[in-house]
């Protein structure tokens, strides 16, 4: 397969400075790079510590408005406590982390430009999940397999 791993996603922001403020002071993330390399962009790329994937926070991109991300998923150990711990940061969410049957406990928040992520518990649940998706009828497993394969078919290269 061509891809191996999303490496970077591109989180639009209307302020570089507040947005450091808040994903590496609030978040947790690790700063990797913050630079004017290239003349007039500033460059700003963060990630959780240990983390594969790269968040760039651009503010230069004109396709991508700030605020316009949605759905971005963050992977947590104890979602509940990572939820307080924004609250209490200030953080927005729609509501505590809840689980819904056969998912894992999640919660959706914002970042100050109103981009929407979610928090979402991490390897117990999803490993109870995996367990789960082995116990479907093998047809439905052939099922799901063959419209996965008809998606990605139809995605732009």
């Amino acid at each position: 397969m061509l891809t191996e791993a999303v490496t970077t996603v591109p989180i639009p922001v209307s302020s570089q400075d507040r947005t450091l403020a808040f994903y590496g002071g609030t978040l947790g993330l690790e700063l990797v790079r913050a630079d004017d390399s290239m003349l007039g962009i500033r460059w700003i790329q963060a990630h959780p510590q240990g983390g594969a994937s790269v968040l760039t926070l651009p503010t230069w991109l004109d396709s991508m408005p700030p605020g316009c991300l949605r759905e971005l998923v963050f992977r947590s150990g104890n979602a509940q406590a990572d939820c307080h711990r924004l609250m209490a940061a200030g953080v927005e969410f729609d509501s505590p982390p809840c689980a819904r049957p056969g998912h894992p406990a999640e919660a959706v928040f914002y970042d100050p430009d109103g981009s929407g992520f979610v928090l979402k518990a991490g390897q117990q649940a999803a490993a109870g999940l995996q367990a789960r998706d082995q116990r479907r009828p093998l047809f439905l497993q052939r099922l799901l397999a063959f419209l996965r394969q008809r998606l990605t078919a139809q995605q732009p290269r």
